[in-house]
């Protein structure tokens, strides 16, 4: 590169970086105030989420530990569900929630229950990916409204509802088939 081709991208490089500090500085001086609670409130759900997953453990261990394989492999995914979709779910959730001045929501219990028989998981199963695709259409409808946390939350419902749990409790009422 010439000499003038390298002042002209540094003369370039300079205003884009004088446009964004502008930038920057316009929308902080209009932005709202952060109350620092909301990110409080936002780690307090997860550590809840947190503790209601190792007590699910706590749960699916001596269920276990008693030869009750389908009461612990519920106890089992509730504790997995508690630990992974929750805690990431309040996060997200908990994040939009606060930018866009809602209350935080706190924790969010998850439940698999235990289906008696294979018919039973098969029907359990079936009202849940239902209720999971209304909650996509739910998110769909907040989304278009302007409500972006509860879209979050509907569609991270949907995802629970229609993806995870309908095969977990398959999982469980074909142990329960097999006769464990």
């Amino acid at each position: 590169m010439g000499y003038q081709t390298s002042r002209s991208l540094l003369v370039g490089l300079g205003a884009a970086v004088a446009a964004f500090g502008a930038a920057t500085m316009v929308s902080a001086a209009t932005a709202q105030t952060a109350r620092a609670d909301d990110f409080t409130d936002i780690i307090n759900a997860v550590n809840g989420d947190l503790t209601l997953g190792q007590g699910e453990f706590a749960t699916a261990f001596l269920d276990f530990g008693s030869n009750h394989v389908n009461d612990g492999l519920a106890a089992f995914f509730s504790g997995l569900d508690e630990d992974l979709w929750s805690t990431s779910t309040n996060v997200e959730v908990g994040t939009l929630a606060a930018l866009t001045g809602l209350p935080i929501i706190g924790s969010i219990p998850v439940g698999v229950p235990v289906p008696t028989d294979f018919a039973d998981a098969v029907a359990e199963a079936e009202s849940t990916f239902a209720a999971g695709q209304a909650d996509f259409a739910g998110a769909a409808t907040a989304l278009s409204d302007g409500f972006y946390a509860s879209a979050a939350l509907e569609q991270a419902l949907g995802s629970l509802l229609s993806f995870d749990i309908p095969s977990q409790l398959l999982l469980i009422g074909g142990l329960e088939a097999l006769g464990l």
